[in-house]
């Protein structure tokens, strides 16, 4: 007789940011699957998961000034980071 399984999956992404001023950022992403899978006595079952992830280089300019003094300020650099995307999910019951 078959019997179901439940199988849960969490897999994190996460990054974290070092801006020219000294402060650091970090961000997080969770990704959770849940399966539910048909499998017989003496069955394996195989989940496999992947998610895409890249490194972000963002050039950027940045305008400051000063309401009081009138200065004005141009700074430019680049913003680093990751980003993930596109969480696939594979489920083999295995012979």
């Amino acid at each position: 007789m078959p019997t179901f399984v439940e199988s849960k999956l969490l897999f994190e992404a996460s990054t974290n940011n070092t801006w020219t001023w000294g402060k650091t950022t970090e961000y997080s992403t969770q990704y959770a699957a849940k399966f539910r899978v048909k499998a017989g006595p003496r069955k394996s079952v195989r989940v496999s998961s992947v998610v895409n992830q890249g490194m972000l280089d963002v050039p950027f300019t940045m305008y400051m000034s000063s309401k009081s003094t009138g200065v004005k300020v141009q700074t430019t650099g680049t913003w680093r980071g990751v980003s993930s995307w596109d969480p696939r999910h594979t489920v083999k019951v295995l012979d």
